[in-house]
C-alpha cells in the first residue's frame, strides 16, 4: 500500500484488493513460520535485515516521497522522488557496510584474521553457537570508519538536492518537503550505524560458517523454544528442536 502513490488511480482501484490479499496471506505464513519454526540463524538474519530495508525503508520512504510531491501538486515527479530516496538509502546501506568492513580490516591483506579476533566474543565454538549481540552491539570494535561516516551521510543527503530544486518554488506548502528530509536523515543514520554494519557482520558470519563446515546455532534458541511452548497451537505448529 505504501507504493500506491506511485501509480495512477485506475491502477490503484484495479490492484489494491489483490495486492493487499496476497500481502496479508504471505505475511501470515511468514509470521507463523517465524513464531513457531524459525531457528533465527544467519539465513534468517540476512532475510530479516533485507526485509527491514526493503519494507521499512525503501517502500515506506519511497511511497512517502511520492505522496509528498503529489501533495505539492507535482505528481510528475513521483518516480524521481522515489528514485532519489531509493538511491540515497542504498548508498548509505553500502556506506555502513563499507564502514564496518574497514573496522574489521576485511580489505587489509596484512590482517586476514583480524575480523575473527574482533568478533570472537560473539561466538562459542565449543557449543557451536553465535550470540545475537553479533548484530546488536557495534561499539565493541575499534571503529576504523568514523572519519568517513559524515561523508556517507552527506552523500546520501545530497542525492535529493535535484528534487529540492525541482519542487521548491517559494510556496510555503513546500515546507512539507522537510518531512522527507527528516525521514531520509533518520534512515541514513540507521544504515550507517546499525543496519549496514549488521548486514556486513551477517555476511561475515556466513563466510565463517562455510569455513567451519556447519551452521552456528542462535545462543537464545533454547529460551525461544521454551517461550514457543507456551503459545497457542504450538503442539501442532512448533518444531521442538533437540539440544545437540
Amino acid at each position: 500500500m505504501l507504493l500506491f502513490p506511485l501509480f495512477d488511480s485506475k491502477v490503484f482501484t484495479t490492484l489494491v484488493l489483490l495486492i493487499i490479499t496476497i500481502g496479508a496471506i504471505g505475511g501470515f505464513f511468514i509470521g507463523t513460520y517465524a513464531k513457531f519454526r524459525s531457528k533465527f540463524n544467519s539465513t534468517y538474519g540476512l532475510y530479516g535485515f533485507l526485509y527491514a530495508f526493503l519494507v521499512l525503508q525503501v517502500m515506506f520512504t519511497g511511497g512517502s516521497a511520492a505522496l509528498l510531491v503529489q501533495i505539492l501538486g507535482r505528481s510528475d515527479l513521483r518516480w524521481l522522488a522515489f528514485g532519489s530516496s531509493f538511491f540515497c538509502l542504498v548508498l548509505t546501506l553500502f556506506g555502513g557496510m563499507h564502514r564496518e568492513a574497514k573496522a574489521l580490516y576485511l580489505f587489509d591483506k596484512t590482517k586476514p584474521e583480524y575480523w575473527k579476533d574482533a568478533l570472537k566474543q560473539h561466538f562459542e565454538f565449543e557449543r557451536q553457537i553465535v550470540k545475537p549481540s553479533l548484530t546488536s552491539q557495534m561499539r565493541d570494535i575499534k571503529d576504523g570508519g568514523t572519519q568517513t561516516s559524515y561523508i556517507w551521510i552527506a552523500a546520501g543527503a545530497s542525492v535529493n538536492i535535484p528534487l529540492l530544486f525541482e519542487i521548491y518554488g517559494g510556496g510555503k506548502n513546500n515546507a512539507i518537503y522537510l518531512v522527507l528530509i527528516i525521514l531520509l536523515g533518520t534512515f541514513t543514520y540507521i544504515n550507517i550505524k546499525n543496519l549496514g554494519p549488521g548486514l556486513l557482520r551477517l555476511i561475515v558470519l556466513r563466510r565463517l560458517e562455510k569455513s567451519l563446515g556447519y551452521r552456528l546455532i542462535n545462543a537464545d534458541l533454547e529460551q525461544i523454544q521454551a517461550l514457543r511452548r507456551s503459545f497457542f497451537l504450538s503442539r501442532w505448529l512448533m518444531k521442538d528442536y533437540v539440544k545437540p
